[in-house]
């Protein structure tokens, strides 16, 4: 017998090479729709959730009947992975230089985008709220701009981290579970990838108000939560506080805004070119 940490045993038998505690990774269902070669960089985003588990590594079966674990896991053939424990979202991972060693699995990661020089009227926003936000249970990360980095940095604490700019998008969209962000093209398509709830305020200030139109069209489908700038005094706090405390409302955002994305839509473009040069020759 092989005795686990929970004071259970395993059986095994000779046709059994040994146990091995490890860790089991649970992932999206969107993995298995990346068009590319897999890496330990771009992984990481599909990674929900990680569990103890212990992988039992033996023969295929040899003889008639399974009398034990060590007679299953021969018979499957390959390694086989158990989970023996209680599962925990992914979220502790160092991002660069934004540590992230406090989050632990009852606390939500709001992060707000700003773009790479910031947004003024978010930033505000964030600054008016920042004591709410303070008396909710969540871990801010909140880009600021390299504009308003310094009038927004002695907000750095334990739980709130001030960044200038983000490089690595990847993984913070892969810890967070709230974003505030604009509403261009490029930050729509992302979310849509990713699959996160969001609250989307547009930028006034852009070519006939199509900021505005791509977040009402994404709101009118339950995918975002959309917020004009000249309604931000007046419901942004009551906005955030709901989506914090529903769950069911956040999974509703995300679910509606992942049948949105289109994440091999590069690929699928140079088809296209290809086919039409191939048609025209």
């Amino acid at each position: 017998h092989n005795v686990l940490n929970n004071k259970k045993s395993v059986r095994i038998n000779k046709f059994t090479m040994g146990i091995e505690l490890e860790v089991c990774y649970l992932i999206k269902k969107t993995f298995f729709n990346l068009n590319e070669k897999v890496t330990k960089n771009n992984i990481r985003k599909f990674i929900t959730h990680i569990a103890p588990c212990i992988e039992v590594v033996g023969y295929r079966q040899k003889k008639k009947g399974i009398k034990s674990l060590g007679d299953l896991c021969s018979d499957f053939g390959a390694n086989v992975k158990f989970v023996v424990g209680p599962k925990k979202k992914y979220k502790n991972q160092n991002v660069k230089n934004l540590k992230t060693n406090n989050i632990t699995d009852d606390i939500l990661v709001l992060t707000v985008l700003g773009g790479s020089l910031g947004a003024e009227r978010i930033n505000r926003v964030i600054e008016d709220n920042i004591e709410f936000i303070k008396s909710k249970n969540v871990f801010l990360i909140w880009q600021c701009g390299s504009l308003y980095f310094e009038n927004y940095k002695h907000f750095n604490s334990d739980f709130i981290k001030i960044i200038d700019f983000i490089d690595d998008i990847d993984s913070v969209y892969q810890i967070s579970d709230i974003i505030i962000a604009r509403s261009g093209a490029l930050t729509l398509s992302e979310l849509a990838v990713v699959g996160k709830p969001s609250i989307l305020i547009p930028s006034p200030n852009v070519a006939e108000n199509h900021q505005f139109l791509n977040a009402k069209t994404i709101e009118e489908k339950d995918a975002c939560i959309c917020i004009e700038e000249k309604d931000l005094e007046l419901i942004f706090k009551n906005k955030l506080d709901l989506l914090i405390k529903d769950e069911n409302l956040r999974k509703e955002l995300s679910t509606n805004i992942s049948r949105m994305g289109l994440p091999n839509a590069s690929s699928d473009i140079v088809e296209i070119i290809k086919k039409h040069f191939k048609d025209e020759l």
